[in-house]
């Protein structure tokens, strides 16, 4: 039963989701070649593509932890550097998250 409503959600998901991305990065791409945007609308269709991205990513990933469960996916384990993984979801949690609750200062 789980499988199979992870399943329904995932693919419900990903069709559109992958739809908005595709029209978020012809968006882009026009802009790119000049087409006429302010720099506010500049700047939120570049962070709606990057969100709609990770969205996928998290979709995808929803889809490999069902298959590591069912062991049709192998794990493996590799070094990690942590402060680019730090780094990494420092700007992701940026582009949504109020300017108020996030700080880059070091205590």
């Amino acid at each position: 039963m789980r499988d199979s409503l992870t399943h329904l959600i995932v693919h419900d998901l990903k069709a559109p989701l992958t739809a908005i991305t595709g029209g978020l990065a012809v968006l882009l791409e026009h802009m790119e070649k000049g087409g006429a945007l302010s720099p506010e609308l500049k700047k939120i269709a570049k962070n709606a593509h990057v969100s709609s991205k990770r969205l996928v990513g998290l979709i995808q990933d929803i889809l490999d932890v069902n298959r590591m469960e069912e062991a049709k996916l192998p794990v493996k384990k590799s070094p990690t550097e942590v402060g680019a993984l730090v780094a990494s979801a420092w700007r992701c949690s940026s582009l949504w998250q109020p300017k108020r609750m996030l700080s880059s200062r070091r205590r």
